[in-house]
């Protein structure tokens, strides 16, 4: 493939707060379910702030038993469910990263080597909380932007006893909502509609946290965002005041440590970007399209909304700021990108959709891929909602 020369400028949020306009509402910020008394540490070559009460919430929703709590947290650690989950989440994930990792990590190699450090910024549309899969296609991206329906959620209260007593529930919980992605690669949308809305486990910040975590991240803090009218990110005193909150877009932003000591940082915002869910919230279409025109696009089980005329706006906004897409079909539709501006490499597998989408077929990609001369490279791992090994596809287009 052609080396590619990419830089990307798009701002990190809070570390550069003036490009995003980003502003805090109200003085002080805590949140009602961590104990804000804790020391924070700052990391002054990194301009970050390792909250500890964050990165224990994070070992907690991981089942990490390495992490040295402090005595605010001793009784969950202690609980069976606790221990329980630790040891069955260890080799749940052991396994996943054996079956499901192991090839894609060797393509990525080979095929996504060409970026340089300079990639920064991955939007990833109709994301839920995958943060896992982004991080494997792009390991040294240092911003992930994710849009998707499901809630932010709040934190568990340690005051809670409903949580503190019953642990083994909310870990039940856990691994209910982790069935579809560890075994499909995908979020089921109607899946996780209901794994969200029990009382604990209510929202994607736990699994962001938990995927962070088992991907050996140190989560350092965590923050309450939305879009204000102006279309700017604002941070909010907690997440119990987002969640009663009546934002158009409600968001977390996470901030991380790689095994190098290298910031990273990712915002996931819930949001409707249907075309006529962004006329009656306009402030949600300028903040996307007030996002740098170098970021790289990534999609993969995006329920071919894109195929609608219902998302032209999010579509558009994605062919016009993206330097370069990776997608599975269900993206963007293939006739988008026919086009000098853009230069297209094919792996995997075509066939018609699941029954589900099946009048989402592309006669025009599967001409691509199975009637043209130069046939697409293999993919010897399943990605999309073909999930099997060696039956999935992968385009990646490059603006030229």
């Amino acid at each position: 493939m052609k080396p590619i020369a990419l830089f990307i400028s798009l701002s990190l949020f809070l570390s550069a707060c003036d490009d995003l306009n980003i502003k805090s509402e109200g003085s002080t910020k805590k949140t009602d379910s961590a104990n804000t008394d804790s020391k924070t540490t700052k990391l002054d070559v990194l301009n970050i702030k390792c909250d500890p009460i964050y990165q224990q919430y994070a070992a907690l929703i991981s089942g990490d038993s390495t992490f040295k709590f402090d005595e605010s947290f001793k009784q969950l650690i202690a609980d069976s469910g606790f221990k329980k989950f630790s040891s069955s989440i260890n080799s749940r994930w052991a396994n996943f990263e054996q079956e499901k990792l192991g090839a894609l990590k060797t393509w990525q190699a080979a095929h996504l080597k060409y970026y340089p450090d300079s990639v920064k910024t991955i939007f990833y549309p109709f994301s839920g909380p995958d943060i896992l899969f982004a991080t494997q296609f792009y390991p040294q991206a240092t911003n992930f932007i994710m849009i998707g329906l499901e809630p932010v959620g709040t934190y568990p209260s340690l005051k809670d006893t409903n949580f503190t007593n019953h642990i083994g529930k909310y870990y039940n919980n856990i691994n209910t909502s982790l069935n579809a992605i560890l075994k499909f690669s995908f979020f089921r949308t109607l899946s996780m509609e209901v794994d969200f809305k029990n009382t604990h486990v209510n929202g994607t910040l736990h699994l962001l946290n938990l995927f962070l975590t088992k991907m050996k991240y140190q989560v350092c803090n965590a923050e309450a965002m939305a879009i204000d009218s102006n279309g700017k990110a604002i941070v909010l005193e907690s997440f119990e005041t987002l969640a009663k909150s009546e934002y158009a877009a409600k968001g977390v932003h996470i901030q991380y440590l790689d095994a190098a000591q290298q910031k990273k940082e990712l915002t996931y915002w819930s949001a409707d970007v249907s075309d006529e869910n962004m006329v009656k919230h306009p402030e949600l279409l300028s903040y996307l399209k007030g996002m740098d025109n170098t970021m790289h696009t990534y999609m993969k089980g995006a329920s071919y909304l894109c195929y609608l005329a219902s998302f032209d706006e999010i579509r558009n906004i994605i062919l016009t700021k993206s330097k370069t897409l990776l997608q599975d079909d269900s993206g963007v539709p293939v006739r988008f990108f026919l086009n000098p501006d853009w230069q297209l490499h094919f792996f995997g597998t075509y066939k018609k959709p699941i029954n589900l989408f099946a009048h989402k077929y592309q006669a025009k990609l599967d001409s691509i891929y199975n009637k043209s001369p130069n046939k697409p490279e293999p993919l010897d791992f399943g990605i999309d909602y073909v999930y099997e090994d060696k039956a999935s596809n992968l385009m990646l287009g490059v603006r030229r």
